[in-house]
């Protein structure tokens, strides 16, 4: 039993080297728009967004309330772009991505917003706008194009004229997928960037309109090109640069709002099924309200299971250690505790093991 005691101090051991410090949630990037009301350009992003530094913007406000859409759950407020064509509004993702692995040759990317490009306008015969969400070196404005002066690279979601569709700018040119016809309304369109190698294979932006019940379903638009989205060969080209735009036709005003990058689809929806090893109260995370759950009513000499009822098992430590800074709930970062609170809770499991055997 002592040698188990160990192996799991160690393990115990290994997880705080890992943590370091605080985790991410799913996403790693989530901008909900919890400003206060009034223009967005200037505002500091809020720290816990995965942003850095401030919004430049030029077009857009934020108002009050959040897009909604079936059972993505949303927070804060919503942007409107309520500049013309040409103005563009962005923001600057810093190491974020890259430090997360995300922007390397072979990664995959994801991300997702909510977005309206079909707002009803009273005696509006079209009732159309078009609304932008890009990645790229520069920012994505109301015609197609990424950067200034037609010289951007990027991938992009365009919402255009009842389609959406995955659509790129290397620019000069453009190139798109397939438009996928879609209704008036609010949509959460979600993209998937494979990484190619630069000069050897092409990057992909595949687009999926989840159902309200967040499914994913098929690809409806894919679009490739070969980007050098990592700078190596031109630090120019780098993608440095998250940004939304539009264009207006009859007074629509496009909105976004809920923007989301991560690693996977359920990264960027927002939730994944309840439950998972290591989740001890079941509130959809492991932290350290878990772990204080688990040394209420530790048991070394526990039958090893899974189950997640007390008393609490070495396999369940386990369980918590690996998944140790996960977060299901998908809105915003798992508060972990420093290092040295990590080190006194995870003794206490020690100690209580050893009153236990003597016992």
């Amino acid at each position: 039993m002592k040698r188990k005691l160990l192996m799991y101090f160690a393990v115990a051991m290994a997880a705080l080297l890992t943590l370091g410090g605080s985790l991410q949630a799913t996403a790693v990037i989530y901008e909900p728009f919890d400003y206060e009301e009034g223009g967005l350009g200037g505002v500091t992003v809020g720290a816990e967004t995965g942003l850095t530094d401030v919004w430049n913007s030029n077009g857009a406000d934020v108002v009050a309330g959040s897009l909604s859409y079936g059972s993505l759950p949303t927070a804060g407020n919503r942007a409107l772009h309520v500049g013309s064509n040409f103005n563009k509004n962005y923001a600057a993702p810093g190491t974020t991505l890259s430090d997360a692995g995300l922007m390397a040759d072979g990664a995959e990317l994801w991300f997702s917003a909510l977005a309206v490009s079909f707002k009803p306008v009273e005696g509006s015969p079209n009732n159309t706008a078009r609304t932008y969400i890009a990645i790229g070196n520069g920012t994505a404005d109301g015609f197609d194009r990424v950067g200034s002066h037609n010289e951007g690279r990027g991938f992009e979601i365009k919402l255009n004229a009842g389609n959406v569709q995955s659509f790129g700018w290397k620019g000069p040119g453009t190139f798109g997928g397939t438009a996928t016809a879609v209704a008036d309304g609010t949509h959460l369109v979600v993209g998937k960037i494979t990484w190619g190698e630069f000069g050897v294979t092409e990057d992909t932006l595949d687009l999926f309109l989840p159902d309200t019940d967040l499914v994913q379903g098929e690809a409806v638009s894919t679009a490739t090109w070969d980007f050098d989205q990592l700078g190596t060969v031109n630090a120019d080209d780098a993608f440095d640069t998250i940004s939304f735009a539009g264009g207006h036709l009859d007074n629509a005003v496009p909105e976004v709002d809920e923007i989301r990058f991560g690693a996977s689809y359920k990264d960027v929806i927002g939730v994944i099924t309840p439950g998972f090893e290591g989740d001890i109260n079941g509130d959809n995370s492991a932290n350290d309200l878990d772990l204080t759950l688990l040394l209420s009513d530790y048991d070394p000499e526990a039958v090893e299971d899974l189950d997640g009822l007390a008393p609490y098992s070495p396999d369940e430590l386990a369980a918590l250690l690996e998944n140790f800074g996960r977060n299901d709930i998908g809105l915003g970062p798992v508060e972990v505790p420093e290092p040295a609170s990590m080190v006194l809770l995870l003794l206490g499991v020690i100690g209580l093991a050893g009153l236990r055997r003597r016992k």
